[in-house]
């Protein structure tokens, strides 16, 4: 059985290499979400950067249902990872990315848990976001048990946001009120609300806040945080996408893929 410390290293090794790993090597190593924080945590002190924010997964029943859980996780993101929109990636560069599409949140000043959703709000900027969740396994979607998922900094990948709104200019309403739809190549493959994302993508972010606070921390300042995705993601592939916002948030966030 690996230690803590162990299977930090070699998730970080894989994150350097771009080597997946077997889940079936990994099999019954994690049982817990606190021995899998853990590993994420020292998984993340290995990155050369500091946490620059956070992703957040599993924000809607489908998705819970698909990792077997009730509730969220969160995973730690370096800064070089998140990318203000157009940006392009290459497949090359990844293992077996998806795309998802989410808001991304960033405090304005350090955040705690206890405010109210519309307090919560006047305390950040909001804008679109692609997100780019990739795993440090092979065949990993949707069968990598969430222990695993929560080590591998909840299979972070990169975060894409457009130019951000200050959150006093939208109501908590607002948010519950923002439709998407992604195209490739110009046709659309996905739509979705953000209703998707607990009801309401504030809610997600005071789940942070909580989960944060149970181990002494607070969100810091400039922090980003991606709040969970409009729909079930399909498999990152070659070519030019595009997530368009409209309702609350009139907005674009451009992502082109090559190989």
């Amino acid at each position: 059985m690996q230690s803590v410390e162990q299977l930090a290293k070699t998730l970080f090794e894989a994150w350097k290499t771009n080597r997946p790993l077997k889940m079936a090597d990994y099999e019954g190593v994690l049982n817990d979400f606190e021995t899998a924080y853990a590993v994420q945590h020292a998984f993340a002190g290995l990155k050369p950067e500091a946490t620059g924010g956070y992703k957040i997964s599993l924000t809607s029943k489908e998705t819970q249902d698909l990792f077997k859980t009730n509730e969220p996780l969160y995973g730690e993101q370096i800064p070089s990872h998140i990318l203000t929109s157009p940006v392009t990636l290459s497949l090359a560069a990844m293992n077996e990315p998806l795309i998802e599409v989410e808001l991304a949140m960033t405090a304005k000043e350090d955040l705690s848990a206890g405010l109210s959703d519309a307090e919560l709000l006047k305390k950040v900027t909001v804008a679109g976001d692609i997100e780019v969740p990739d795993a440090r396994f092979s065949d990993w979607f949707p069968a990598l048990n969430k222990y695993l998922v929560v080590a591998d900094c909840a299979v972070g990948g990169y975060i894409l946001h457009t130019e951000p709104v200050d959150g006093e200019t939208l109501s908590v309403k607002d948010m519950e009120n923002i439709h998407v739809d992604l195209t490739l190549d110009g046709q659309v493959i996905r739509s979705g609300d953000s209703t998707e994302v607990l009801g309401n993508p504030l809610t997600a972010l005071q789940w942070l806040l909580k989960a944060l606070a149970k181990e002494g921390k607070v969100l810091k300042k400039g922090m980003v945080v991606s709040t969970g995705t409009f729909f079930v993601p399909p498999k990152l592939q070659k070519g030019a996408y595009e997530a368009k916002f409209s309702g609350k948030l009139v907005q674009s966030v451009k992502l082109t893929v090559t190989d």
